[in-house]
């Protein structure tokens, strides 16, 4: 999104406009993931916690915490975005081609989020979790028993007889495998070493947009 806005809007008359739309962005990210990540809730508890990382405004807050929003507020910077993509537009600094390419890109940001959001929504049953834990570790307990090798004298005799059960082996990598990828897919922004960790890259991304 921001390389679409370098494009359309460059020159240092419009670095002013490029920061705000970066640093809303940042915001946008930052309120959203609060909603959903462990870790980026801890770092941004409440909106005061923004405006110490410049990432919001004294009056932006104001308007922010004056707005009656009962289902959630994590759309008003794409707001704040649009409408002063509406006001350079107004201004003749862009036409009406490039605002089109911006605000879908705007949208496109934005539906990411949405979409973040509806799987967060959805909750993985509990009872799913614990018959699928419970089915798989159970089937490999019947393996077990099941699956030794007869050793009596005539089979030894007649049979190549294999002690190290090789395909259950095999079938007991992949089932745990993808068995403990679903675990962990169940809360991929947790606190985990192998969940996601969004606040040093989108510390690091608001540098690069700032130079923009």
């Amino acid at each position: 999104m921001m390389m679409m806005v370098s494009a359309c809007l460059p020159g240092h008359e419009n670095l002013a406009v490029r920061q705000a739309i970066a640093r809303w962005s940042s915001l946008q990210a930052a309120v959203a993931w609060s909603g959903i990540s462990v870790r980026t809730l801890k770092r941004f508890p409440t909106e005061r916690h923004m405006v110490e990382a410049k990432l919001m405004t004294e009056e932006e807050y104001d308007m922010y915490m004056n707005l009656d929003a009962p289902h959630g507020k994590w759309f008003v910077p794409i707001m704040w975005i649009v409408n002063i993509i509406k006001k350079q537009y107004a201004l003749k600094k862009i036409d009406t081609i490039q605002m089109d390419m911006l605000l879908k890109q705007v949208y496109s940001y934005r539906d990411g989020f949405a979409m973040l959001f509806v799987y967060d929504w959805v909750k993985i049953p509990l009872v799913y979790t614990q018959v699928v834990a419970i089915a798989t570790y159970g089937y490999f307990f019947i393996c077990l028993i099941g699956r030794q090798p007869k050793l009596d004298q005539k089979s030894m005799e007649t049979e190549i007889t294999i002690l190290f059960p090789i395909f259950t082996t095999f079938q007991m990598l992949f089932y745990l495998g993808w068995l403990k990828v679903g675990q962990f897919l169940m809360n991929p922004f947790g606190e985990d070493d192998d969940d996601f960790g969004q606040f040093n890259a989108r510390i690091w991304k608001l540098m690069i947009f700032l130079e923009m």
